[in-house]
């Protein structure tokens, strides 16, 4: 779901940010896709003005709710998660402490698919109790692999 906004600087362009937590953030300006670039080692995109000049625009925020800051102003481009919400994305975290390579690896994927369930624009009750299931998926894999292993 991309958002676009025109920040409130003379010769800003409209600015168009399309969230993605697989491939990362796209930034797009007049229909053009805005390469990253870096500075001091942080990324910022490069935003083309009116008088030819370039200022930067940073994205921050990116797990618990995308902001972009341009020119001192946040704009947001998410909704922060709620607390509920946020512990559904973190619930597969703890099966790093079953069985430590595999639980990793387990909680890992879990963590990022409950945050690409929670992200989607689905009835609350909806999403916790899909992002519910990923996590009893989760410890039931996590438990059959481990019982094959050790057993």
């Amino acid at each position: 779901m991309a958002v676009s906004f025109t920040p409130d600087v003379p010769g800003a362009p409209e600015i168009v940010v399309v969230p993605d937590l697989v491939r990362g953030p796209r930034v797009l300006v007049g229909g053009d896709r805005v390469s990253p670039r870096r500075a001091r080692g942080r990324p910022f995109f490069p935003i083309p003005m009116a008088d030819g000049s370039e200022r930067p625009l940073t994205l921050h925020g990116q797990f618990m709710g995308l902001r972009a800051r341009f020119e001192g102003r946040e704009y947001p481009i998410e909704s922060r998660l709620t607390l509920l919400e946020l512990f559904m994305v973190v619930l597969p975290l703890a099966l790093v402490t079953l069985e430590p390579p595999i639980g990793a690896m387990a909680a890992a994927s879990g963590v990022m698919t409950n945050l690409l369930i929670i992200r989607r624009p689905a009835p609350l009750a909806v999403r916790v109790v899909l992002a519910g299931t990923v996590v009893a998926a989760a410890y039931l894999l996590v438990g059959l692999l481990a019982g094959r292993m050790l057993g």
